[in-house]
């Protein structure tokens, strides 16, 4: 990597840095002029180019970053010595890396001018409209060089400070459509492969293979430039280098990258933020990390399969039960759906996840969401229906379940074939809603869907599905069926995981495990993911032994023994996370469960900060087996705690629990639902500051989102009774108390959409009768009443 070093006479000279010995140094984002304005790497390294146009924006980098105590800077149009075809191919691979690694970006918008002055805020605010013409938010490589670094500050064309990233996120979010958590630091790699590349969707190149080059570090992934090549050439090596990287199919990235149409992409930007679908594919890469290789091989080489996907439209549905691995099953099946769709030309694939989980996916509603998203992502011209319904009322009113109805079949009338997966039809909450859609998509007897299904054989989705699949296609993931890749699944555990492969060294002791799992697995792959788990923590032989000749025979007995070995000590821990996880509204970071359990709501203060997990993966060591941590790895994506299956959660919650030696854990919905909300709000209750709150607070405090957002549901949920928690919701619904003012600060519920605004005062909020009322709370509006309250206040 070449730098250029400041010299005390405003010179610079260029200095080269092989490995790990490179200094800390400033970069420059800019628009390129004409090629004769901008300085090269050989004018710089002949001291010649300084009379050039480029040479001011070389200075001003420089001077820059002597202010910021930086004695060296890069820019790309002298660092790299393009006479090289190896260092600029080098060059290109590495450039996100070197943003990123960068200590400050300097952003130099060259067409905005800063006439401004005065109150940030209002500088920011008249500052949009000149940001919004900018070219460098309209340039491919400028997309990476405002992503990778952590530190971006902006500046005019007569060198004047704009403002940074962060003070500018709201605007550049609007501009860019790149969701603000990344713009405030999350990783790219938490997106989707399509996501990432809508971001890149109205952004020009100078060179057309470079549409696909600058996107090299936004997937994190290299491969060598053949300028000449072509822009589809180019497109379909990136296609193939993410695919084989990241696991993650690109079948829509053909598709999406058409002649400039500024008017559709802004079109479709606009619906799918209408729309808020959530988002599957977090599922699908969870389960796809899960499976073993060549498991599933059985029914992707199957005839019923085979006919359906290359046959007359037709639907397949997979049943079986409780952890025999259905939705590993579906991965496999997703991920050779999307291959094979991949890159023929009107062939669709779509899907969803019912998660128990995940309140918001489990209903119909947002299936048919996603669905459209996905579709519409992959549809050459948007459903002018919806684009009609998205307008209305500036989008204020959103779609009837009849209306995503209707746009689903136009948009499938549309491809020449469509694929879809629905996974887990019984973690949906309202079963007979979704029965009622599915038999509706099969009413259209449209002759290009081929759908395929996958559940438990409960008796209402039978019956629903009997008019909707053959009997042939109806598959029972019988023990014999799936022994093949328990089998593997258990090798591939003993020789790979740390805990376990001290056991796979000796092959008659191997053997020996295998043969006991398999014995009682009875085709269920969670009972074998439990007793794993449990061997690993094995010390010896005779442990060892000693559990195999003990395995548990069933699911039930499985969790029974886990919960029991829980230590005394953790038992107030284990039962506040599982319950937490249990019937919170959305999954939680395992940053918020290591708060979580230093909530007593029954104390006074409710949070303990001595009481946090210092470390917060110990939650798993806690609860061992009962829940996992998804969205961990190499990629630095936000990890998230769940319940390790659905069956565990239908335990807990079941009366077999309640008969056998784990009957301390038995929960009851809505007394759960009560102690969250007794916790959110006691969590609540310690924020006392009135004056404007410091940035760093949702940062240092990681529950307070999630309290500010969902205690009144989980209050709905629990029949707030006055004897229960009615009086603790009440301490807090006070004008007197600060904490009701933070609340606001954290989640307006007039604005359930907005960031949090921590700046507001007591006069930008309603009384609490507002909000109680706005948000159904029906016992606790009594007892505001009760007290004689404003009950005209505005």
């Amino acid at each position: 990597m070449h730098l250029l070093q400041l010299q005390d006479n405003d010179q610079f000279s260029l200095v080269e840095f092989v490995g790990n010995s490179i200094p800390p140094y400033a970069i420059l984002s800019h628009t390129w002029g004409s090629k004769d304005d901008e300085v090269s790497f050989q004018d710089i390294k002949n001291n010649v180019g300084k009379k050039k146009v480029g040479y001011q924006k070389i200075r001003f980098c420089g001077r820059q970053a002597k202010d910021d105590d930086l004695a060296f800077i890069w820019v790309d149009t002298c660092c790299i010595d393009k006479t090289s075809s190896a260092e600029l191919s080098e060059a290109i691979n590495s450039m996100f890396q070197w943003y990123q690694n960068a200590k400050i970006c300097y952003a130099y918008l060259s067409d905005v001018s800063n006439e401004i002055s005065g109150d940030e805020s209002q500088s920011v605010h008249k500052q949009k409209p000149a940001l919004q013409q900018s070219k460098w938010f309209t340039r491919g490589w400028t997309l990476q060089e405002l992503l990778a670094p952590a530190s971006v500050e902006f500046f005019s064309k007569d060198w004047e400070r704009l403002g940074n990233k962060q003070c500018l996120k709201q605007t550049i979010h609007e501009i860019t459509k790149v969701p603000l958590e990344v713009l405030e630091g999350d990783p790219v790699s938490m997106y989707s492969v399509e996501e990432r590349f809508s971001w890149a969707s109205n952004r020009q190149t100078t060179r057309v293979e470079d549409e696909s080059y600058c996107l090299l570090g936004i997937f994190d992934i290299h491969m060598p430039l053949i300028y000449g090549e072509g822009k589809e050439k180019a497109l379909k090596r990136l296609q193939k280098e993410v695919k084989e990287s990241q696991g993650e199919i690109a079948a829509t990235l053909s598709r999406n990258i058409k002649a400039n149409n500024p008017a559709r992409d802004a079109s479709l930007s606009k619906i799918l933020r209408w729309l808020a679908a959530p988002d599957p594919s977090v599922n699908y890469q969870k389960a796809l990390k899960q499976r073993q290789q060549d498991t599933g091989l059985w029914f992707l080489e199957s005839e019923p399969y085979t006919n359906w996907k290359v046959g007359a439209a037709s639907s397949i549905w997979l049943y079986g039960i409780p952890g025999c691995g259905k939705t590993i099953l579906s991965s496999t099946v997703l991920q050779d759906i999307l291959q094979h769709c991949d890159m023929k030309l009107g062939q669709v694939a779509a899907y969803f996840y019912f998660d128990f989980n995940d309140v918001q996916k489990q209903h119909a509603d947002p299936m048919l969401r996603s669905l459209v998203c996905q579709l519409l992502q992959q549809s050459v011209e948007i459903f002018t229906g919806l684009d009609t319904l998205s307008s209305h009322d500036d989008g204020r009113r959103q779609p009837s379940l009849d209306s995503l109805l209707d746009a689903t079949r136009q948009m499938m009338q549309k491809a020449s074939q469509v694929y879809i997966l629905l996974d887990a039809l019984d973690e949906c909450a309202q079963r007979a809603e979704l029965m009622e859609v599915l038999r509706t998509m099969a009413g259209w007897q449209l002759e290009n869907v081929h759908m395929i299904m996958t559940s438990r054989k409960e008796r209402d989705i039978e019956n629903s599905l009997e008019r909707i699949v053959d009997p042939q296609n109806s598959i029972c993931l019988q023990s014999e069926i799936v022994d093949k890749d328990i089998q593997q699944y258990v090798r591939e555990r003993l020789s790979s995981d740390n805990a376990l492969n001290k056991w796979g060294k000796d092959t008659a002791l191997q053997h020996e495990i295998e043969t006991a799992l398999m014995k009682g697995s009875k085709g269920m792959f969670r009972w074998v993911v439990c007793q794993l788990d449990t061997l690993g923590k094995c010390r010896n032989r005779a442990m060892l032994r000693k559990s195999l000749a003990s395995l548990p025979p069933t699911l039930d007995k499985t969790y029974d023994r886990i919960l029991c070995a829980i230590a005394e000590d953790d038992f107030d821990y284990a039962i506040r996370i599982l319950q937490w996880l249990a019937f919170s509204d959305r999954p939680l970071s395992v940053e918020e469960v290591a708060e979580v359990i230093a909530i007593d709501g029954t104390r006074d203060p409710a949070f303990d900060r001595d009481e946090v997990l210092e470390d917060p993966s110990e939650a798993l060591d806690i609860c061992s087996s009962l829940i996992s941590i998804s969205g961990a790895g190499d990629d630095g994506g936000k990890q998230v705690a769940v319940l390790a299956h659905y069956s565990v959660k239908e335990y807990l919650v079941s009366d077999r629990i309640r008969n056998g030696q784990a009957a301390r854990y038995w929960m009851q919905d809505t007394a759960c639902h009560s102690m969250i909300a007794r916790a959110c709000v006691g969590y609540l209750i310690q924020f006392q500051q009135a004056e404007p709150i410091e940035g760093d607070m949702l940062t240092r405090f990681k529950l307070a989102q999630y309290s500010a957002r969902f205690w009144a549901s989980h209050a709905r949920w629990s029949k707030v009774r006055k004897s229960e928690i009615g009086q603790v919701v009440m301490d807090l619904l006070s004008m007197e108390n600060a904490a009701y003012l933070n609340w606001i600060r954290l989640y307006d519920p007039d604005q359930p959409w907005a960031e949090p605004y921590l700046k507001k005062s007591l006069r930008d909020i309603a009384a609490p009768l507002y909000y109680t009322a706005y948000l159904g709370l029906e016992t606790v509006v009594e007892m505001l009443l009760d007290k004689d309250v404003e009950v005209n206040a505005q």
